[in-house]
């Protein structure tokens, strides 16, 4: 099956994380068609095991069996789209999978290719954002991936998705994005996940979670910022 061309997003868009291997599976066009909302960050893509770095989602469907690609087609038919999200606090990171940039690089690609991606997402979190080795692969993998998009013509958006306190971004978070942008990445944007603060870092969160995340945002004082 070939995926249908994805439509460009709108300069403001409300794109809620979807879980790809969740039972009962999200009714992707059904939501769009009843609350409207068209676009979606679809999770996650991980490594078929922690020695293999075959792209699967979630370690249960190998990319090349074209999981939800049927679904993500319908979605586009009503001018909707998705981004995956590569990562997650679940499974073996693809770049801690690879052995090389380039493997890993193909493996990103595979993906994009597959569904016909526009948008990307990494969702780093757990040990991986504090693992140095797939944190340098997956800067110059990504870079790669870019550079490819910009000589075939084609747009490739790339967002993180990082844990943060509070006071902002955590300093592995400040590493991982010094990594990316020291290998040339051109980042889009930082989803920030305004939640599990901990009680230390969040005391009395009963009523409170809000102006922690106000003042989260305030701080990292970004365009580009998205709380979930």
């Amino acid at each position: 099956m070939l995926f249908r061309s994805a439509l460009p997003w709108p300069e403001q868009v409300f794109a809620p994380y979807v879980d790809a291997t969740a039972w009962p599976p999200c009714d992707l066009a059904g939501t769009a068609q009843q609350r409207n909302v068209r676009f979606y960050t679809l999770g996650f893509v991980v490594a078929q095991s922690p020695t293999s770095a075959v792209p699967s989602w979630g370690g249960y469907y190998d990319v090349t069996t074209q999981y939800l690609l049927p679904e993500i087609n319908q979605l586009r038919a009503l001018h909707g789209d998705v981004m995956v999200s590569f990562g997650g606090a679940a499974g073996t990171e693809l770049a801690a999978a690879a052995t090389s940039v380039a493997q890993l690089q193909a493996a990103y690609q595979l993906v994009i290719d597959t569904y016909g991606l526009r948008r990307i997402d990494f969702d780093i979190e757990g040990a991986w954002i504090a693992h140095p080795t797939s944190i340098a692969r997956r800067s110059q993998a990504i870079a790669g991936l870019q550079a490819a998009a910009a000589a075939a013509g084609r747009p490739l958006q790339v967002w993180f998705t990082l844990p943060v306190l509070p006071s902002g971004l955590t300093l592995d978070g400040r590493n991982l994005i010094a990594s990316a942008l020291q290998a040339g990445v051109v980042l889009d944007g930082v989803n920030v996940m305004a939640m599990d603060y901990g009680a230390s870092a969040a005391p009395n969160p009963n009523g409170n979670m809000g102006n922690y995340a106000d003042r989260k945002s305030t701080r990292l004082n970004s365009s580009h910022l998205v709380i979930s």
